[in-house]
């Protein structure tokens, strides 16, 4: 996906480049939905993220995903869907590229296993 290429080099950036809008932007790319067009820009640090996805009764990311996505099992994932990890610094959204998965990093996207989900939905 010529999309996570472009993440590869991007940093990470709280409301312009976070693990939520890379993903809705892989979305957007398969799909032609925007979803995050009107969240964009809206919060830009970990604790202005927080507080909106408060104020929009998002619990965490994976109410972010479910709230435009279907959730499915993550062992049938396929290539394009948004998959689900937990790291050092939590949960993350990351872009199934089959094999590999595509998470933003500080520095850019990264690759993660994708059978190391632990959730994920359907895009298409």
């Amino acid at each position: 996906m010529k999309f996570c290429a472009l993440l590869r080099y991007q940093p990470m950036s709280w409301g312009a480049s976070d693990c939520v809008l890379a993903a809705a932007g892989a979305v957007e790319v398969q799909t032609g939905a925007d979803f995050a067009a009107r969240h964009r820009g809206k919060y830009h640090d970990e604790v202005s993220a927080r507080a909106y996805m408060d104020a929009q009764g998002w619990a965490d990311v994976d109410a972010v995903a479910d709230a435009f996505l279907p959730r499915i099992n993550p062992k049938l994932h396929r290539r394009g869907d948004i998959l689900l990890f937990r790291g050092d610094l939590g949960l993350t959204l990351g872009i199934c590229l089959g094999v590999d998965s595509m998470v933003m990093g500080p520095e850019g996207g990264i690759l993660i296993r994708s059978r190391h989900a632990i959730a994920a939905w359907r895009v298409g």
